[in-house]
């Protein structure tokens, strides 16, 4: 992975247009990988169930052969070659909360909000957009790769791909907003669904730049 060259996740790997160059580095014939995007939803187990404060129930989920297998092509053959900005620390190569804590080390205020929901208020849609849009893949391939990596409509937390994703989630809105930041001197940094920043006046900003819709 090069280091970037902006403040915005970019791929640079050669388009992926046709379900016939999809299947190669997914390992399966197209009539394979349709049958298998159509049956995605139903290949998941409940890995772990975790009572929240408020009494609702958060699942993660594990992916079950062979959507696991394909889920870990897509990360390999796909989503590892993504660059990722630096204020982006989770589930990045050689980055992980140490990175993250590391670059608010020397602000006197530090502000750590989580995004209530994220994975299940990822919605297929969304992933359908950095398929299309970030990746620049056809529709076609970004409607296949959103039904194997969503399930019943929505990112679903523990499977391989999804941190990858849940990364990617605001790369349209993002590097804008950490731009206008880094020009006032302030630090923005994401851990998937965890937020730092400082000072207090500008939470409110982050808040609705980043909540989704």
């Amino acid at each position: 992975m090069s280091p970037p060259t902006t403040n915005a996740p970019s791929y640079n790997q050669r388009r992926i247009g046709t379900l016939n160059a999809l299947h190669l580095p997914l390992g399966m014939s197209v009539d394979e990988l349709l049958s298998l995007a159509q049956r995605a939803d139903g290949l998941y187990r409940i890995a772990k169930s975790i009572t929240k404060p408020d009494g609702s129930i958060r699942n993660t989920y594990d992916a079950l052969a062979p959507l696991k297998e394909v889920h870990r092509r897509i990360k390999s053959q796909i989503l590892d070659h993504v660059d990722y900005p630096p204020y982006l620390t989770g589930s990045v190569k050689g980055c992980d909360y140490k990175v993250n804590a590391a670059l608010h080390t020397n602000a006197r205020i530090v502000i750590n909000e989580d995004i209530s929901g994220f994975f299940p208020s990822t919605s297929a849609e969304r992933v359908f957009n950095i398929w299309r849009g970030l990746f620049g893949f056809s529709q076609d391939v970004s409607q296949c790769l959103t039904q194997l990596t969503t399930r019943q409509g929505e990112l679903p937390q523990g499977a391989i791909t999804s941190s990858f994703l849940a990364n990617l989630v605001f790369w349209q809105d993002e590097p804008a907003l950490h731009a206008r930041f880094a020009s006032q001197g302030l630090i923005y940094s994401r851990y998937v669904d965890d937020i730092c920043q400082w000072p207090s006046e500008l939470t409110h900003q982050r808040s609705t730049k980043l909540t989704h819709p």
